[in-house]
Parts: structure tokens; sequence; C-alpha cells
């Protein structure tokens, strides 16, 4: 008897259920929710009480080595925080907009609020018919730009700083009473918020301006955002994803945070338990993160390795398989970054982060491998990371920098490597970069045609191309989500990504207004790669389903050979009546390209030049298209986008020869 399909209606069941019981907390007496013996505690928790916890929890951030501290850093977070000190915010996408006074409850993008005072349970987060985007009261809210502020005290001492951290926490907790704003309405942002506030609070407690009477209203606040991420988790079934990771990493940290309470020991056995069951459950033996996206492999990297560090300080013994698995998280992360530091962009993006110490660019993800080289005595990494990272300082303690001066440098080339549970391949040396997505439905999807919710897009056997330091195919990202269902669903498309599309038909059923969720109608084959002397070659394929007189099969297969410097690329579709065929090559921003002849191309950027060169039994045409990339939530950037097309008809077949100039 198989009792999975009973444990997901089950599951789903008590979800409604407990939903409906949320409901009913609008009538739940706020009294209630602090507990009288832990009111007591809370009432002593003073100045010196939360210095004394965060040392132990955090470590004593007054020992910030500001003269080893890289002045380009130095220079970026002053300049961030004096931006803050001024209300200005620069939001997904949203370009340099001051808030005079800060206004927690307002997409100040598209102008449209949510009103004050209202239950959580009874907003409307996500609205089609407007441009509305929940996503911007939330990420201002969660906080981010604290951490800048504390910063910038540490390396000034200027109480200005000092003075707005505490200005816009009093600021929030007084403009969003428990329960009753649109910035309740997520697990995921309370519980981030909070841990940013830990951070950004304890990076000025030399400060006269924290006082026992600051600290104490914080910390009832801190406790009822414990109470309902604990009472809201954004469970789900049959697996979780990011939301209720970032729920059980928050209940880590503000369990620890309250140990002295009843309910904060609660919160911590729970989340500690959770924490190492999703560890297990979301991050796959390649030590890909199971959404498969870059950005969300990211995220939760942050959310993973950073409780683990928390753990680790606190002397908690952590089993190895998850110490492995956090590990290998990085190794991923290893080998999908680009020469430069930059990230692919594979699935979805929403610039998510949890401590964001430095506000560079969202797709740097090089302080990665910084706590890599240090955490886990990654020699290449070590070479790779490029500089110490101050995220370092905060996360590893006050010898985070000896440790990394004294960490071996390895500069070796890495060779290319297969994620093969991921179906993600990357292929590179010194002066070449391929990174290949054919990584299916996220999560653990399996081609059973079930409408599923997702983080990946329908961009089956696409792939990023960079030379050196120069990106020239890229994935042209996501954009947005709910504040244009016309964007999102172009972005997710298979137009969009460097691949092959077949009628204007995307690789899987995409729903119109289900801005989440793909038709698991695909069902895939991955051969990996292979090596033959100096040539590596990735073989995969799909077969898709998608209606009447578009069923087909595509399989694509790259070589590269190193001394040619050539990379080929063969596709074969079969199962085709007549239809038209079309190959896309999305140019990063800022790559001059230019149409030499009927079958070649021309593509330079930065003096590093590359030609893509076509060859077909049959006759195609290329077109030059004036198009746009996304290389960040809510940022559009205009840019080239190559199109081959041609009329194929049972078995189609058609070479892309790029060859570095």
């Amino acid at each position: 008897m198989n009792l999975t399909i009973h444990y997901i209606f089950i599951g789903k069941l008590l979800h409604f259920l407990t939903d409906k019981l949320h409901k009913l907390y609008r009538f739940y007496p706020l009294s209630w929710v602090i507990k009288a013996e832990d009111e007591k505690v809370l009432k002593g928790f003073t100045k010196a009480h939360f210095k004394h916890t965060m040392e132990n929890m955090l470590g004593d951030f007054s020992t910030l080595p500001i003269k080893e501290v890289d002045l380009a850093q130095q220079q970026e977070i002053i300049a961030d925080a004096n931006l803050i000190l001024e209300h200005t915010f620069d939001l997904l996408g949203s370009g340099k907009v001051t808030l005079n006074p800060i206004d927690w409850h307002t997409d100040f993008k598209s102008g449209f609020t949510w009103d004050k005072g209202t239950f959580y349970k009874q907003y409307r987060t996500v609205d089609l018919n407007n441009d509305s985007d929940v996503k911007v009261p939330w990420e201002l809210s969660r906080s981010h730009q604290l951490l800048y502020l504390g910063e910038a005290y540490l390396l000034t001492k200027d109480e200005r700083y000092a003075n707005e951290i505490i200005f816009q926490i009093n600021n929030w907790i007084d403009e969003n009473p428990f329960l009753y704003s649109i910035n309740w309405t997520c697990a995921m942002d309370v519980s981030i918020r909070a841990i940013n506030w830990m951070y950004a609070v304890n990076m000025i407690m030399e400060s006269e301006l924290v006082t026992d009477a600051f600290i104490t209203k914080m910390m009832k606040s801190m406790y009822q955002h414990g109470w309902h991420v604990f009472h809201n988790l954004e469970k789900g079934f049959p697996y979780s994803a990011n939301h209720y990771a970032s729920n059980v990493v928050g209940l880590v940290f503000l369990g620890k945070l309250l140990h002295g309470t009843a309910k904060g020991k609660t919160w911590f056995e729970f989340g500690r338990s959770e924490y190492y069951k999703e560890v297990r459950e979301q991050v796959l033996p390649s030590g890909v993160h199971f959404e498969r996206s870059t950005s969300y492999h990211r995220l939760t990297t942050e959310l993973f390795s950073y409780t683990y560090f928390l753990l680790k300080r606190t002397n908690e013994q952590i089993p190895f398989d998850v110490e492995y698995r956090i590990k290998s998280m990085f190794g991923f992360v290893l080998y999908y970054m680009k020469p430069t530091g930059i990230s692919p962009l594979l699935g979805d993006n929403d610039d998510g982060r949890l401590l964001p110490f430095v506000k560079s660019s969202l797709l740097n993800h090089s302080y990665l491998l910084c706590l890599d080289a240090i955490a886990f005595k990654n020699s290449i990494s070590k070479s790779a990371s490029g500089r110490f990272s101050i995220d370092a300082f905060f996360l590893l303690g006050a010898d985070a920098l000896e440790q990394y001066n004294n960490q071996i440098s390895n500069a070796s080339s890495l060779q290319p490597f297969s994620f093969a549970d991921a179906g993600i391949h990357v292929i590179r040396n010194q002066e070449f970069y391929l990174c290949i997505n054919n990584s299916g439905v996220s999560r653990y999807g399996n081609g059973n045609k079930r409408t599923v919710s997702t983080h990946t897009h329908a961009d089956l056997l696409s792939y990023e191309l960079a030379i050196g330091n120069t990106s020239f195919l890229v994935d042209p990202g996501t954009n947005v989500y709910t504040s244009s269902a016309k964007s999102r669903n172009q972005f997710r498309g298979t137009a969009k990504h460097n691949t092959v599309c077949v009628e204007n038909q995307n690789q899987y059923t995409i729903p119109e207004n289900d801005l989440f969720s793909i038709a698991d109608n695909v069902n895939q084959v991955d051969e990996g790669l292979s090596f033959n002397g100096d040539t590596v070659t990735y073989k995969g394929g799909y077969t898709t389903n998608l209606k009447e007189g578009i069923n087909y099969s595509h399989h694509r297969t790259f070589s590269f050979n190193k001394e040619t410097k050539q990379c080929v690329l063969f596709d074969q579709l079969s199962g085709l009546q007549q239809s038209k065929v079309e190959s896309y090559s999305h140019f990063d921003a800022g790559v001059n390209v230019k149409i030499m002849d009927d079958t070649c191309v021309v593509a330079e950027k930065d003096g590093v030049s590359i030609t893509m060169h076509f060859e077909c039994i049959t006759p195609f045409s290329l077109a030059l298209v004036d198009d746009t990339v996304s290389p960040s939530y809510g940022k559009i950037e205009p840019a080239k986008t190559l199109m081959f097309t041609a009329i194929g008809q049972e078995v189609f077949q058609f070479k892309t020869i790029i060859t570095l100039t």
C-alpha cells in the first residue's frame, strides 16, 4: 500500500485547517501571546544582558579590524549608509527613492498602498489586476539597510548611524502593530527582519544611544516575531522550500536569543530539528539546492550556512551529513561562478538575501567563496574569492581575516564538472566558460504532467557563455513576479533563453495566471559530460507533450575543443510536422553584435570577440532584434538577441559553431 498520497492529502488538510485557525488570532488577546513568566524575563532584558547574549551568539563586533578591511568595501558601506540616513532607498529595481517619512506599507514603485491596521490574514498580497508588488514593502521591512548603518558606525563611530538604526526599529514597531500590517503577512520576511535587527543592534552596542528601554521594547517585538513565525510556518507538502527554510532558521536565531524564556527554548529545539531535516531534503547530494536556481541557491546557502556557523559557535553537535551538504553547497558556487565572481542566472531571481553586509552587485557571489575558504579550508575558493570579504568577520569571528590570510591559495584551473542530480553542467578552463542547464522542474519533478510550484523556467538545454572576464551569451533573468503577469511569463518562457523554440510554444505548459507553476509535461534525457583528448562533450535532450501537433523530441550536443577554441552545438529535433523552429541567442548588455552574411555573426565586447556560424541543409534565416536582459529583480537593460529561424519536419538538424577569435 502506498501511503505517500495519503500523507500529502493529510498534510494539505492540516495546512488548510491551520490557516483557518490563524484567522481566529484576531480574537486572541495580545496579552496572552507573552506568558507571565516570559514577560518577566523580557522586562529584565537590559542592554548588558543583550550584549552578553549577542557576544555568545554572534561575537563581539567592536573588534572589527578597520585598517585591514578593504578600502573599497569601507567606501561602499559608508556611501550606502549615508543614503539611508537621508531615507533614500534603491530596492528591487526602483532606482534611488527618498521616503520622508518612511512608508512601510507602500510599494513606492507603483504607488499602491496596503492599509495600515488591518489584520494580516485579511490582506490581498497579490492582485493581477494592478501593477503592485508586495515584495517592495516586504523588502524594505526586512531591514537590510540597518546592516550598512551598523557597519558605518563601527568604521567611523559616528553616532548618526546608531541613532538611525534605533529610529528605524522604533518606527517600524510603532507603525506595524503586532499582526496588523502587510509586513506580518509573510513569515519568511518576519524571520529575516529579526535576524537583521540582531546583527545591526549588536554592531552599535558601544553607543550610549542604545538604552535599556530600547532593548526592552525591541525584545518584546523580537518575542512577537518568534511567536508569529512559529504559528505561521510556511510548510509545504510533500516538501517545503526556501520560505520554510527561512522560518526554521529564524526560529533557531530567535530561540537562541530568547533562551531564557519557555517559548524561546521550544522555538530553538523545533527550529534546530527542522533545520537538519530541511538541509537533508532541500540540498541534493551534489550540493545543489533543489530549486535548481542559482539565485535561490545563493539565498539558501546563506540560510543554511549562517545557521551552521551559529550552531558551531554555540557548541551544538551538528550531524556529519548536514555539515557535508553545507560544504557541498559552497562547492556548487565555486563551479558555477564565472571568473569575474558573477553568477549565471538559472531559474528565478528575486534578489533574496539573508544578511547582505555589502550592497554589491546582486550577481556577485564571490563573498561566499571567502567564507568557504575560511570555514572549510578550501584553497581553490581562496583564490577564486579575490579578496577578504567583511561578511566573514561578522559570520566567522574576529580571527576570520587572520585565517583567510593564512589559508593557502590555489589558482589551479577548475576542470569541467557535472552536477548530474541537478542537470547542470559546467565546461570551463582558464579562458572559456560554458554553463549548461538541463535541470527540469525544480524540487523533485518527474514528468508526471501535474502542475507544480517551481522556480525553474522553460529553459531546457539553455546555456551561458563567457570568454575570460567577458560574458557573451546569458540567461536574460526574471525581471518581476506579480507586478506584471505578462512580463513574468515572458521571462520564464522558452523564447527568452538560449535554446530552441518550436511554433512559438514553451517547452512546458505555463499557466497564464499561476505565476509560480508550470505543467511538468517533459521527460528528460541527460547523458552528462564525456572526455576525448582535448574535447569535452555534453549530450542531453527531452521529449515534450504540449498539444496536438506539437509533440517532439529535442536533443542537443555541446562539444568544446580547447585546441581549436571552438564550441559546436548540434541540435536535432524529431516528430515535427512542417513546424517553425527558432533558436535563440541572447547576448549580454553591452555586447556589440553584427550579422556578417547569411550564416555568420560576430559579437564583441571589451576587446574580446567571438563568431557564430550556422550550418543547416534546409533554408534558414538570421535576424538580430532589440531585446532586454534583467540582471536583477525589477531591472531591465537593453541587449541584442539573435534568432535562427527555419521550417523543420520529421528529423531536423542544424549546427551552431562558436569560435573564440
